[in-house]
Formats: C-alpha cells, sequence, structure tokens
C-alpha cells in the first residue's frame, strides 16, 4: 500500500466552492499543499481538526495535536491513516442569480385589489468561516458548488423577499405598480436578513440586488387595477373642472326636459353620482339657473280673482282654491276680457275697462 506523501487540488473552479479529498493512506509526514484563494480543513472522524491556509502543511502532531490521540504511532510515526482534506474556495462568487419561480400575490394598499407579482435578483457570496462551512452544512457531500448554494438558498431568498415587500407595502404604502421604483430599498432590506441567516453556516454576502419585479399585464386583476388608475388620474387632471362639467351637463339636461324640473333634477342628480362635496355648490348653480324659468312659467300663466273672497285663482278654474265658491255663480265677470272681477273693483284689474 504506498504511502501518500503529498497531496494538493488544483482543480477547484470559480464555480467549485468546496471539494473534498479523502484518503486512507495518510501519515505523519505528509505534506498538504493549499493553493492561494483556498484553505484546507483537515477533517478525521467528522471532526474538523484544524484550518490550513495557503502554504504547504506537514501533517504532525505539533500543528494538529489532536492527532496524537486519533491514531496509533507504533511504526515511528508512519502508521496509515484514513482522513479528510476538505478545499475551500475563498474567492468570492458574484454572479449567482435568483427568482421566483411563480407569481406570488400582493394586495394594492390603496384600491385593495389582490395583485400576483414575480421578482429576479442576484447576489454574491464568499467563504467567511471554513470550519463552521464545513461542519454545520457540507455534511457528507463530495463536492458543494455554487449551483448548490443558489438552489440551498433561493428559497430563504425568495422567503425573505416576499415577507419585506409585503411589509413595504402595508407599511410605506407602496402602490403595487411603483414597486419597481424601490428597488435599491427592497434590496438593501432583503440583504439583512439573509446575511444573518447565512452567516450560521459560515458564509457572507458579498452584495445582493432585486433587479426586476414585474406583474402580469394581462392579469384580470391588474387590468382592474390600471383602470382604477387611469380614472383616477383623469380626475386628479380636471380637478374643480369635473363638478363644472358635471354641473353644466344636468343643466343641460333639465332644460330640454319638458316633463317638470323635480324630475329633471331627480333624474340628473342619481344618474351622475353627485358626491356629497359638490351638492352644494351644484344646488346653488341650479336654484340660481332654474328660477328665471319658474319665474317666466309663472308670469305665462294667466289668472283671475275669486269675487266671493278674492282669492287668486288660476284662469280656467270653475271653482275657488281657498274658498270653493263657484266662478259662474258668483257673478261680476269684466264685461270686455270675460276675467272675475275682485269684490267691489271699479275697473278691470286686467283690461282696465271699467266695471
Amino acid at each position: 500500500m504506498a504511502l501518500i506523501g503529498r497531496l494538493k487540488y488544483d482543480a477547484l473552479t470559480d464555480d467549485e466552492i468546496v471539494h473534498k479529498v479523502g484518503s486512507e493512506n495518510l501519515v505523519l509526514g505528509t505534506q498538504v499543499v493549499v493553493n492561494e484563494g483556498q484553505e484546507a480543513v483537515f477533517v478525521k472522524e467528522g471532526r474538523a481538526l484544524d484550518v490550513l491556509g495557503p502554504g504547504t502543511h506537514t501533517l504532525s502532531t505539533s500543528n494538529i495535536p489532536v492527532l496524537q490521540r486519533l491514531i496509533n504511532l507504533p511504526f515511528g510515526g508512519k502508521t496509515p491513516f484514513t482522513a479528510e482534506v476538505w478545499y475551500v474556495n475563498r474567492h468570492a462568487k458574484l454572479d449567482m442569480t435568483w427568482g421566483t419561480e411563480a407569481p406570488f400575490p400582493v394586495t394594492d394598499p390603496q384600491f385593495k385589489i389582490l395583485v400576483p407579482v414575480r421578482a429576479w435578483g442576484q447576489f454574491g457570496i464568499r467563504v467567511k468561516d471554513s470550519r463552521a462551512l464545513i461542519t454545520q452544512l457540507v455534511a457528507t457531500l463530495h463536492d458543494w458548488d455554487a449551483d448548490t448554494v443558489r438552489r440551498y438558498f433561493s428559497g430563504l431568498l425568495v422567503s425573505k423577499l416576499k415577507d419585506t415587500i409585503a411589509k413595504a407595502i402595508v407599511r410605506d404604502r407602496i402602490p403595487v405598480l411603483e414597486l419597481t421604483a424601490w428597488l435599491d430599498e427592497i434590496s438593501g432590506k432583503v440583504r439583512v436578513p439573509v446575511a444573518e441567516e447565512m452567516d450560521r453556516w459560515g458564509l457572507e454576502i458579498v452584495n445582493l440586488y432585486v433587479t426586476s419585479i414585474t406583474i402580469p399585464e394581462d392579469d384580470p386583476a391588474v387590468v382592474k387595477l390600471r383602470e382604477v388608475l387611469g380614472t383616477r388620474a383623469e380626475l386628479d387632471v380636471l380637478g374643480d373642472g369635473y363638478k363644472l362639467k358635471r354641473t353644466f351637463d344636468v343643466l343641460e339636461t333639465t332644460a330640454g326636459n319638458s316633463s317638470g324640473v323635480a324630475g329633471s333634477l331627480l333624474s340628473g342628480g342619481l344618474g351622475l353620482g353627485i358626491g356629497l362635496g359638490a351638492a352644494p355648490a351644484l344646488g346653488a348653480n341650479l336654484a340660481g339657473a332654474l328660477a328665471p324659468a319658474a319665474a317666466t312659467a309663472n308670469a305665462a300663466a294667466p289668472q283671475r280673482f275669486c269675487p266671493a273672497c278674492g282669492g287668486v285663482a288660476v284662469a280656467g278654474a270653475k271653482f275657488c282654491s281657498k274658498c270653493g265658491s263657484a266662478f259662474a255663480a258668483a257673478g261680476g265677470a269684466c264685461s270686455k276680457c270675460t276675467q272675475a272681477l275682485p269684490p267691489g273693483a271699479a275697473f278691470c284689474p286686467f283690461c282696465g275697462q271699467k266695471a
């Protein structure tokens, strides 16, 4: 059985974060070579005994004292023993992407409409504590590459993203359709909990960005939300002009309706859905506009006086609405215009004829 006198791993790539080299032929005196940007974790029986930095290291009980208790040395230190050397890539990996597999629902804070949202981003990591990474996360895996990290932590990222966006919408009342304007703030808030979680496993976040937040434009909820926002924008542009325009619409409808002022006002007001805020101004406008018409209508209608009580009656009436006297029986009609004369009248109040 050939004993290993030198151990080295040169194939560690940018995408490969951890690679395990296991051997049953290590002995005290074996040299472990660690390249720049690497660390080697010496593991025996599941215990991380030491972390070796760049350079050439000779396995001995002086630099790894615990070996004395873990192996027998009956052959002058040349007894083969089983151990593992984990080569760890300490270079930062910056181009790791993540994204939501499916849209997740959020509620717009202004209109309470549930809208589906998707998000994508990028993050970078670096190994901060090789011992913690090997003992707590990598475990029995042979290799641990960037894709493994991405898949392992993507669930954490998406969970923290959903929580952050939901809190931003509720606390800051950010409209759903305006989330893309808050990407920097959302990225910063997502990074904090993710960094805390990764620190437990010996990793650190170098950067984390939410690069885009998208909303499916063909979704019925999104279509409805955009319609509502469009209507609101139109009202904001018109301002007080909107109320004035609707008042003119009511007046125009009223003027063209000969069935009665009250009916026109009622149908116009209910049909337009006049708000409480516009009611006083609209009422004043209508009163001013309708008063001349009402006065003209009253002036155009001929009148007559009751010969019994002097009450005013509409022309053509046969009985007085005040005392009930019959106009024909009371007599006293003008000889010229036939209008009823008030009691004691010397001249007709309608045509001036002497009574």
